[in-house]
């Protein structure tokens, strides 16, 4: 099974991945703050806005950290390196300023330890790349222009790294 989520359900996606290993593959795309972007970057939406606007998303202990992003014990690329050695992409847009696709890519950068104590490939890249298909191993990254949505060429990106990591569509 392979669990997909955009935005919100990015999030969720991410998380799901993390936790349940029959998820073969995940992809988190524009999942943002409390998604695949680091939260103590706090950039784009942070822990505020987060428990400010979506209170139903999160645990009430989450509050205690709203403006106070340097004291959460963990950050999402942590998240990310719990769905080692299983393929993991994270996908942004280039004008999502919210979902914060610099802090997206460096979160996937900074799992990339884990996956390859795993023996399992990571992104391939050490800088933020130019709007590309995804790239990486096992860990992969798609960056597109445009702004908050799903696109054919992300469809088209998640499709090919499913095939690569999955088996070709038949």
């Amino acid at each position: 099974m392979v669990v997909f989520g955009w935005s919100r359900l990015g999030k969720a996606a991410l998380w799901a991945g993390a936790r349940d290993e029959r998820f073969a593959l995940t992809i988190a795309h524009e999942s943002g703050a409390g998604g695949a972007a680091l939260s103590k970057r706090v950039y784009g939406e942070d822990v505020e806005r987060l428990n400010r606007v979506f209170p139903h998303s999160y645990c009430r202990a989450f509050r205690r950290y709203s403006e106070r992003e340097a004291d959460l014990p963990f950050d999402q690329h942590q998240v990310i390196a719990c769905s080692a050695p299983r393929p993991v992409c994270v996908g942004s847009a280039l004008d999502d300023r919210g979902a914060d696709p610099r802090g997206e890519f460096l979160a996937a950068k900074a799992a990339e330890p884990v996956y390859r104590l795993l023996g399992a490939s990571g992104l391939g890249a050490d800088t933020w790349p130019p709007t590309a298909p995804a790239l990486g191993g096992a860990l992969g990254y798609h960056l597109r222009p445009g702004g908050h949505d799903v696109t054919d060429a992300d469809w088209a990106a998640y499709l090919d790294f499913c095939d690569r990591w999955l088996g070709a569509r038949r």
